[in-house]
């Protein structure tokens, strides 16, 4: 199952484009790295033509790098301390105008 879920600002129609698990699943696997498209099935190829299409990848020489940028749980323990220390200080200015 996958560990991600988009959450996506603007007015675009893309959640078209992943419908379900699989697509982010597929998403996952490309991500951050990129892949070689022939280590792709067939299906997974296709849906990753469709993205192109729409800037989500970009294929090139037979690979195709991710466009859309993740916030992944290792992302998160980079900065984990640093919004420890916000929610403090915002916490604190809320409770000093209570």
């Amino acid at each position: 199952m996958s560990e991600i879920s988009f959450h996506m600002a603007g007015s675009g129609n893309w959640q078209k484009f992943f419908p379900g698990e699989a697509f982010y699943t597929l998403y996952e696997r490309i991500y951050p790295e990129g892949i070689n498209l022939n280590k792709l099935n067939e299906s997974d190829r296709d849906i990753i033509y469709q993205w192109d299409k729409v800037a989500f990848v970009e294929v090139k020489d037979n690979f195709v790098n991710p466009k859309i940028p993740l916030f992944t749980e290792p992302d998160y323990k980079k900065i984990e301390e640093w919004l420890t220390k916000i929610e403090k200080e915002y916490l604190k200015v809320i409770n000093k105008h209570k």
